[in-house]
Parts: C-alpha cells; sequence; structure tokens
C-alpha cells in the first residue's frame, strides 16, 4: 500500500513536470523534496490507520451467504441423490463448511494416504491452562459429533435451534460450574474454520459463537468466524471405577445414540454379544470392544465400500483393514447393540508438539474420528479403537466428589476469571475509543511535524522561523495576517486581538513584550545592515518565551469557552 502510495505521487509529479516544460511554465526543483516529505508522512498515517482499522475479510460473507442459502441447496442436493441413486458419488468434505447432515463417512479424504496430507497444516494448538492431576493428556481436537448411521456412514438430523452467545459468554452453565475447566488456544494461520474445534466440551469462547442444538443441551457443533481464538472446555471427570459403576443410561432419552438401521447383518451383533458377554458393566464391554478393533490392520490404500453392503459388517467380516472412520463406526455400532449409547466425533488428533513453544502443530493428515460412549452421570467419554492412535488412558479412581467439587470451583473459577481479564483487554470496547484517540493523535503529530519542517526549510534565518511559527498560531486565532504585512501591522492585528479577549492584564502583557522583541529582530534583520543583526540564539530564545506565553492563552480561551458553556451554581447571582 505505501509503494502505490508514494508510485502515484511519483507519476503525478512526472506528468505535471511534462506538463510545466510543454506550456514553458517556470517551477523550482525544490518542490521535490517537499512533496516526497509529505507524501512519506501521509503514507505512515495511512499505514497507522490501516493496522488500527478492523479487517475486512471476504469469509464471513461467504459463511453468511451459505447459512441462508444452505437449507435449500441441502433440499435440491437431497433430491437429486433419490433421482440418481445409481451414481456412486465420493462424500462431501464436513470440516471447512457448515453441512451437519453429510451421509457418508467424514474422513475419506484420507484414503490413499498421499503424503501431501501431512504438509497441510491446518491449525496450531496451546494448552494454556495446566491438566487437573488426576487427568491424562488425552487429546483430541473436536468439531463435531453424529447421531444417525445410515449403514452407508454418517449424518445428523437438522438441528432444532442455533442460539448466539457474545465472547465470554457461557453457554453451558451447568458443565462449567461441575467439571474441570481447561483453556486452550487456537491458531489457524490465514485459514478461518467454520465449525469451532476444541479438546472435550467447549463451554466459553472468547469470540461470539453459535451452538447448534441437535436437543436441548446436547449440541452437534459450535461455529465460530475467527482464525484465532481461545476456548475453555469442561473435561470428563471421569475414572475407570466411576464408569464400572455408572448406573444403565436412560434409554428413552438417550434414543437416537441407540438407533440402528434394521438391515444390519446378525453377526455384526453376535459379534458384539460375544465381546460382552462375560462382563457385568459398560465400561468393561466397550473396552473389550475397542481391544478386539485394535487387532485390524491400519490401511489408508483401502477401496471404497461396495454398494448396498453394510459399512460395519463388510469392515468386520471381509476387509478386516481400514482407517478411522471403519474403525469408530464399528464400534460405535457393536456398542449401541449392547445398549450402551455412543456417537461418532471428528475432529483432529493431538498432531506434533514443539517442546520449547509448547505449541501443536496439526496436518490434515492427522484428520481423525473417534467413538464417544455415554456414562450416567459422568457424560460423553471418548474410546480409541484405531490401531495407529494412542489408546486413552483412564485413571484407576477420582477423589471423593466432595473434595472435587471443592477443587473444581476454585480452579474454574480462576480459569474464567482468567479468560475475562483477558477479554476485556483484547475485545473491550475501550480499544474503539482509544483506537480513535491514537489515530487523531498522530494525525496531528504528523500534521505538525510536517508544517514544522517546511517551516524549517524554508526559512533563512532563526528571526523569519519565529515570525512564521508566529504567523501560523495567529491563523489558528482568526488573525488575517498575509505576506504583505509589515512586522509593525502584524504586531497591531495581535495586540488587537489580545486586548479583546477576557485575558489577565499580567498574561497579555508579557505576551506582547515577547511579541515586541521577535518583531524588532525581525525589523532589524530585514532592513538593518548585517554588521548590527541580532544573533539567531536570542531569536530561539525570544521565541521558547513566547511559546509560553502562547499556551498559557490558549488554555485561558478555552476555560472562558466552557465557563460560558457549563456556568457554576452562582453564575447567575
Amino acid at each position: 500500500m505505501a509503494a502505490l502510495v508514494l508510485l502515484s505521487v511519483r507519476l503525478q509529479q512526472f506528468h505535471r513536470e511534462q506538463a510545466w516544460t510543454r506550456h514553458q511554465v517556470d517551477f523550482s526543483p525544490e518542490y521535490r523534496l517537499d512533496l516526497y516529505v509529505v507524501s512519506g508522512f501521509a503514507t505512515v498515517g495511512i499505514m497507522a490507520m490501516m493496522l488500527m482499522a478492523p479487517n475486512v475479510r471476504l469469509q464471513p460473507v461467504v459463511n453468511a451467504f451459505w447459512s441462508f442459502f444452505d437449507a435449500p441447496y441441502l433440499q435440491i442436493e437431497r433430491r437429486s441423490e433419490r433421482l440418481l441413486t445409481g451414481l456412486d458419488r465420493p462424500p462431501r468434505r464436513l470440516i471447512g463448511g457448515g453441512d451437519v447432515t453429510i451421509g457418508g463417512l467424514p474422513r475419506a479424504h484420507l484414503l490413499g494416504g498421499a503424503p501431501a496430507l501431512s504438509e497441510q497444516v491446518v491449525l496450531r494448538v496451546r494448552i494454556d491452562s495446566p491438566l487437573p492431576p488426576n487427568l491424562t493428556p488425552n487429546y483430541r481436537w473436536r468439531a463435531l459429533t453424529f447421531s444417525v448411521y445410515n449403514g452407508r456412514g454418517w449424518e445428523n438430523p437438522p438441528p432444532i435451534d442455533v442460539q448466539r452467545y457474545k465472547s465470554g459468554e457461557i453457554w453451558a452453565q451447568a458443565l462449567a460450574e461441575s467439571r474441570p475447566l481447561l483453556q486452550q488456544s487456537f491458531d489457524f494461520g490465514r485459514g478461518q474454520p467454520y465449525w469451532l474445534y476444541a479438546l472435550a466440551e467447549p463451554v466459553m469462547v472468547d469470540r461470539p459463537y453459535r451452538v447448534h442444538l441437535r436437543a436441548p443441551g446436547d449440541p452437534v457443533g459450535l461455529d465460530i468466524r475467527a482464525g484465532r481464538y481461545t476456548v475453555i472446555s469442561a473435561l470428563a471427570n471421569a475414572s475407570e471405577a466411576a464408569m464400572r459403576a455408572a448406573p444403565p443410561a436412560d434409554a428413552q432419552a438417550l434414543a437416537p445414540y441407540l438407533q440402528l438401521p434394521p438391515d444390519i447383518p446378525p453377526r455384526v451383533y453376535k459379534l458384539a454379544r460375544t465381546l460382552g458377554a462375560r462382563l457385568d458393566n459398560a465400561y468393561d464391554q466397550a473396552r473389550a470392544i475397542e481391544a478386539y478393533l485394535r487387532r485390524y490392520r491400519y490401511n489408508l490404500q483401502v477401496p471404497s465400500p461396495p454398494v448396498q453392503r453394510d459399512v460395519v459388517d463388510w469392515f468386520l467380516f471381509d476387509l478386516r483393514q481400514g482407517y478411522c472412520d471403519y474403525y469408530a463406526t464399528s464400534m460405535v455400532v457393536m456398542a449401541r447393540s449392547l445398549g450402551i449409547p455412543a456417537r461418532l466425533a471428528i475432529g483432529y488428533a493431538p498432531g506434533t508438539l514443539d517442546p520449547e513453544t509448547g505449541w501443536m502443530t496439526v496436518t490434515e493428515a492427522d484428520a481423525h474420528s473417534w467413538p464417544e460412549l455415554y456414562f450416567e452421570g459422568l457424560g460423553w467419554i471418548p474410546f480409541e479403537p484405531t490401531a495407529a492412535r494412542v489408546v486413552y488412558v483412564w485413571p484407576a479412581s477420582a477423589p471423593a466428589p466432595e473434595d472435587q467439587s471443592l477443587q473444581n470451583a476454585a480452579a474454574n473459577a480462576a480459569t474464567l476469571e482468567r479468560l475475562r481479564r483477558r477479554l476485556w483487554w483484547t475485545h473491550g470496547l475501550w480499544r474503539w475509543p482509544v483506537a480513535l484517540l491514537l489515530v487523531l493523535g498522530l494525525s496531528l503529530a504528523i500534521r505538525t511535524v510536517g508544517r514544522e519542517w517546511l517551516l524549517r526549510r524554508r526559512a533563512q534565518h532563526a528571526w523569519q522561523l519565529g515570525y512564521w511559527r508566529l504567523a501560523t498560531w495567529g491563523q489558528k486565532w482568526g488573525i488575517a495576517t498575509a505576506d504583505w504585512l509589515t512586522p509593525t501591522e502584524t504586531r497591531q492585528l495581535w495586540a488587537l486581538a489580545l486586548h479583546q479577549e477576557p485575558l489577565p492584564d499580567r498574561l497579555v502583557q508579557e505576551t506582547m513584550t515577547a511579541i515586541d522583541a521577535l518583531m524588532a529582530g525581525m525589523m532589524q534583520r530585514s532592513y538593518a545592515p548585517a554588521h548590527v543583526w541580532l544573533p539567531d540564539a536570542q531569536a530561539r530564545r525570544i521565541w521558547r518565551r513566547l511559546r509560553w506565553h502562547l499556551w498559557s492563552v490558549r488554555l485561558h480561551r478555552v476555560w472562558q469557552r466552557l465557563w460560558r458553556h457549563f456556568p457554576g451554581p452562582d453564575s447567575s447571582l
């Protein structure tokens, strides 16, 4: 931008000089330096305003467009799919858009294992607060969850509601009060995601966000319009002992997470019952399914599922190898067949940690899906059946509920207060008046410095510089000075103007004494022989004293105006 401004100035200068030369107009080349100096100050001002002004991005416009047209577009797409059922098309990628009703395998773009995926950096994330001592770092950056398995893949029913929340506002107060909280910072570089990524259950974000609800209190995911954000998540306060002792979940309330298509082959149910036959609790049954699936070979070089074949049946009994979607889908289906509510979650694996900076770099190759199972009183607990990923490790036991609630309350209050203070500094309303004052102050400083530089460059001596400075002050107060006026006439104009103001007599006298000394030196320098000229150092001393008096006069004038507009309580007496 700065280069364009300077280039434009240079082109204007070139064309004007060409025109002056053609019309035989005389001009001094010295004006070029003044032109470039003023242009430089203007460029600095423009760049400062660009840094302080909010950025205009195209992505929010695109997101707004799709938020309005997404529903009719999906209706057209579904009707076309019904009309063209014979076409075996790959599913659309879900990670970058707002479609939550996808009907295939959400991580199908991993198939083929292209090496370029490991080089495409998606995001960087840092944990800003320490993990609770009883929890291990089971990192998965989740974006969405899916509830409906259709035999070919996953989809969601249309959300029943989309709720908007301000930055720093908690959408799930109960989770924020009852669970340990963890703060994370995400940086997507130049990109901007549609869905918010976070560890476990996000409850508060430092930017405005929306919650897409599948049912009251049951989010599909959160969306955000920011490439950088800080989020606070509520962690599952789970242990192996607590999950083994959890009572059976409410089947009626969690019916969407027990749904299975009617045409699943019986051998899938038989395998699940065989794995969980001798186990008396949901946690051990889930661990048995997880351990069994981890025996399958992880492989990205696999074909797409055959048409009219159930994905889970094909993976378990025919393919017997695959990637995360197959593992996670199979565990969800088998858990549901045993009466354990389960859902599919998608997002990213932890990535690569830089121990010096604490940032984790996540690439497209870290795209991942995993199952989450519901345990009464504990919430959704993630598992890891994919053979290529590290299994989740939970503590054997957790502290007593009373002690844990006290620890959570103290730690959570500190975490929330820390983020609120950060919000006030980074997104508070105070930034706009401060930014406006900075812009105005910078503009005034550039104008003042530029004008002073021009006066110093043009003045032949210090007396003339002081005389021109006084003329600049006179322009502010409406004193009509002109180049053809003599110093004596200029002095008379100042005396008339000062005596018309309601100023203290002593201030008027001291100001006029300094003006008389400046005018006398200017007269002598203009008309007297050189051997009687007063030194320039005396002119600089006189101007410093005069400038002080001029500022005092200015402050008195401002005070008088304020007094007239806002009279005191005794002004009417």
